[in-house]
């Protein structure tokens, strides 16, 4: 797949034509502050014109004294941090639609050095120039800040779910719930019967009363709010997400959905701190199967198709989430193909 396909050939992306000298030598003992898994997090992860600028090699933290690393944006300068989050936007592209979960020994030199040998292509034939030194020195530095990204990709969707889910599922527990216990409790039983029911699942039922699977308004708010945000790095610049939401972009929004549901299910409170990405990934694995079987009904594969391509210009005309007022078994991916 080209992922270079609809880049739009905006002015703010040209780089100036100055070029600088190679960096200094980066001293080996160069480090930053590290995620829980041990690896650099990007700041931000927005636009380079919306994060203060740091010299390359010298960049420091905010006390001063550690250089930042090659892994992350803040280290390049000002065309390389365009070319590098244009290469994000591409990657996460290649999340939503083709592997949500690609494994590091082989994404590293495999797709996001196509990506990024993509990009500087594509800066190429338009003429944009990058500052020297840095390509081919840091091509591994620069693949591996790709992978992170998907890191941080995976992080943001959380957090946007979690910003639907207790409204959109109503997990509050009801006003006759005055101990602790009875309100976990409470929370705990509506996000089993969300799950053991596959009622996080569907929406209200079409007009022949038959279930509309993957029709969730919460599935909704959280697929337009993520995918078609206006960022830098929203994968509604592109086409596979102009005309239609793409299939596997769902089930990845669905994925976290259950995961996040689970640990309510399994606590009654918010715990997404504690949310695991292989029981994301074997949801994702399960949720892509199920969309699947709803593909080959033929009630419910065309208006599943139906749905995703009457949510996208929903997205594309700019989307706000909105909330309604309120107050693992097989069957929690099974859609219901009445």
């Amino acid at each position: 797949m080209n992922y270079l396909a609809g880049v739009p050939s905006v002015q703010s992306r040209q780089p100036s034509k100055k070029q600088c000298l190679d960096p200094p030598a980066q001293q080996e003992d160069s480090t930053v502050d590290e995620g829980k898994d041990g690896e650099a997090d990007d700041p931000k992860g927005d636009s380079a014109e919306d994060q203060p600028r740091r010299g390359g090699r010298f960049s420091k933290n905010a006390k001063g004294t550690i250089p930042v690393r090659p892994t992350l944006i803040a280290f390049y300068p000002p065309q390389w941090a365009k070319l590098l989050n244009l290469a994000k936007a591409h990657m996460r592209l290649y999340v939503a639609v083709e592997d949500a979960f690609p494994r590091l020994e082989d994404a590293v030199g495999g797709q996001c050095q196509e990506v990024l040998m993509e990009v500087i292509a594509h800066f190429e034939a338009q003429g944009w120039e990058v500052e020297a030194g840095y390509y081919p020195t840091h091509k591994l530095d620069m693949c591996r800040l790709l992978f992170n990204d998907m890191q941080t990709f995976r992080s943001d969707l959380k957090k946007v779910v979690m910003k639907s889910l207790r409204a959109d599922y109503e997990l509050y527990p009801p006003s006759t719930a005055k101990t602790e216990e009875e309100r976990i409790a409470a929370v705990k039983k509506k996000a089993d019967d969300l799950l053991s029911t596959g009622k996080y699942l569907r929406g209200e039922p079409d007009d022949q009363g038959r279930a509309s699977n993957f029709a969730h308004r919460a599935l909704k708010n959280i697929t337009l709010a993520f995918y078609y945000a206006n960022t830098s790095k929203c994968l509604c610049q592109f086409p596979e997400f102009q005309e239609y939401v793409p299939y596997k972009a769902l089930a990845l929004v669905t994925a976290m959905v259950h995961a996040l549901l689970s640990l309510f299910r399994k606590h009654g409170i918010d715990k997404s701190a504690q949310v695991n990405l292989q029981d994301i990934e074997e949801g994702y694995i399960a949720l892509n199967e199920a969309i699947s079987n709803v593909l080959d009904h033929p009630h419910h594969g065309p208006k599943l198709n139906a749905m995703l391509v009457d949510w996208a210009p929903t997205g594309m005309t700019g989307y706000v989430m909105k909330h309604k007022p309120t107050e693992r078994m097989t069957n929690e991916f099974a859609p219901v193909l009445d």
